[in-house]
């Protein structure tokens, strides 16, 4: 993750592919997210996502478990010609009741 954080271009090109794990935030993507999405996406004619495959994950406290938050993402795959999955999609909704404080999954 550090080196995502330290130079997100050369961690994306290195990747075959891509799994964002989606947290929800305000019915959109987190800035952070979006940021390094938009870094990793530059010089425009040297995009270390296009044409990489994407699937999108995500959880939520709310009922919709990250569903806004993927849309959205998903939008922005468009623009930079990602090719993410579109089945199955993957939300877990009410996530704060499903694990303990260890991170156990709850069934």
């Amino acid at each position: 993750m550090l080196g995502m954080m330290l130079n997100p271009a050369a961690e994306m090109t290195a990747c075959g592919s891509k799994i964002p794990v989606n947290p929800k935030y305000e019915y959109s993507i987190p800035g952070v997210l979006k940021n390094a999405i938009d870094w990793a996406s530059r010089p425009y004619d040297d995009s270390a996502w296009t044409g990489k495959p994407a699937a999108i994950m995500g959880a939520s406290v709310g009922a919709l478990g990250s569903a806004r938050a993927q849309y959205h993402l998903r939008q922005v795959f468009i623009f930079l010609n990602i090719h993410d999955m579109k089945q199955p999609e993957m939300m877990l909704p009410l996530a704060s009741q499903k694990f303990d404080a260890q991170g156990n999954h709850h069934r």
